[in-house]
């Protein structure tokens, strides 16, 4: 049976077709359609209007699953199907580091992480991803979720304390937190294929007639943008001392610093990709999104913060998922400038709210030009799409001379703002002002 994202990239080809049409009869000096394309574009519609009640089934059902496994953990009973729950029998019993010591000498995997391995290369199949030829093992992204690590150089503080007497309790180091997800952003998983188009349709305009007067027709363009699967990688080393002596098991802190790191590159590619260099366009490269009146440095008022609302609200985006974004010393500066001369209040005095909005801060957001970044938006229009798994290679002889393996790891994701009137942003805001 379809996953509902499966049904939404079907619908999106079918649309994508029609578009074609259209462009087509309008490029030919705007011409009626011939026989056969009137045919095809009916048939087209109706594929298109059966999708959608597909698609709204689906999700139905969707629904209905994750209520009824939220239902069924709360009171301890599993509602998994067979898959699903093989999948995380071989989740719990896979070790990455050991698929990655058996890399190290070249011995084939074995047991659950050869299961684990079938698994991510399946996934890379069903996406249309190619497996990178020496990958040794291939990591399903599902099974991550639960710098160099060395046991004694630099006062111990990248894997030493793993080898004590007593087991450790181990402290992860600081790293940002993942706001893209906590924002409201569309994050498609498992996609296959190649390409998904996010096919934005205009409104249809109406007007007052006579009563026998003729109806002007109508051709509204569906366009967008589309999410292309981009390759994302990292190397990092691990000591072989480590890999062979942490008296506790290292496996929860690999996996976690491995699912950190990729979403850390989401997060930064969604806020301030560039669009070039093989990165996404992320929201402040966006050309179409709104622009705060600030020009040069401004000390932030409630007028300026209040414009960022404005601006999406007049673009006729929707109430859901609205919220601000800005880094911490955003929150500093709006914290502590005064909201007027005579209130004694401050711009910002919720500790997660601004103007009566959810409000985030991120060390992702950037500094411009020396100035503090306040975004808003309405964040659902921010899709990220993964495709397939994340492919490890284990490199005994990269990091031979340091005594450690490298581990070259890659995937495959994407970033896609469906309608840049969604969002607005001030990058002028500084404590001066001019």
């Amino acid at each position: 049976m379809k996953t509902s994202d499966q049904l939404k990239q079907e619908r999106a080809s079918e649309i994508k077709k029609q578009e074609a049409l259209l462009k087509k009869a309008e490029a030919d000096n705007n011409r009626d359609f011939t026989e056969d394309e009137q045919t095809e574009f009916r048939t087209l519609n109706t594929s298109i209007e059966s999708f959608t009640q597909k698609i709204k089934d689906a999700e139905e059902r969707e629904a209905a699953q994750k209520r009824n496994a939220e239902m069924a953990a709360a009171s301890g009973v599993p509602n998994l199907d067979a898959e699903e729950r093989e999948k995380g029998k071989i989740q719990k019993r896979a070790s990455i580091l050991t698929a990655i010591r058996r890399g190290i000498v070249n011995k084939p995997l074995e047991g659950a992480e050869k299961e684990m391995d079938a698994i991510g290369r399946q996934e890379d199949r069903d996406a249309d991803v190619k497996t990178p030829e020496n990958a040794q093992v291939v990591i399903p992204m599902s099974f991550l979720r639960a710098t160099a690590q060395t046991v004694s150089e630099d006062s111990g503080n990248y894997g030493g304390s793993l080898v004590v007497d007593q087991a450790p309790r181990v402290q992860m180091g600081f790293s940002p937190q993942s706001v893209i997800e906590e924002l409201g952003a569309t994050i498609w998983t498992g996609l296959s294929g190649g390409d998904i188009p996010l096919p934005v349709a205009n409104d249809y305009t109406f007007a007052w007639y006579a009563e026998t007067g003729a109806i002007t027709q109508q051709k509204n363009t569906i366009t967008g943008p589309t999410l292309s699967p981009k390759r994302l990688g990292a190397a990092v080393e691990i000591s072989n001392r480590l890999l062979a002596q942490a008296s506790m098991d290292v496996e929860a802190i690999i996996r976690a610093k491995i699912l950190k790191g990729y979403n850390n590159t989401i997060n930064v590619a969604a806020i301030n990709g560039s669009g070039s260099s093989n990165q996404p366009e992320g929201v402040l490269n966006k050309t179409g999104i709104g622009a705060g009146s600030s020009v040069d440095a401004d000390v932030p008022t409630k007028a300026l913060v209040a414009e960022l609302i404005q601006l999406v609200m007049e673009a006729d985006s929707t109430q859901d998922k609205l919220a601000f974004l800005g880094s911490p010393a955003t929150q500093y500066l709006l914290e502590t400038t005064l909201l007027d001369s005579g209130s004694g209040k401050y711009i910002k005095e919720l500790k997660d709210q601004l103007l009566g909005h959810k409000f985030v801060a991120s060390t992702h957001v950037p500094q411009l030009s020396g100035n503090e970044v306040l975004i808003f938006g309405n964040w659902s229009e921010l899709f990220i799409g993964q495709w397939g798994s994340l492919s490890v290679l284990s490199d005994p002889f990269g990091a031979a001379l340091s005594n450690s393996v490298r581990l070259v790891l890659n995937g495959h994701a994407d970033v896609a703002i469906a309608q840049p009137g969604a969002f607005a942003a001030n990058t002028y805001f500084n404590e001066t002002g001019v």
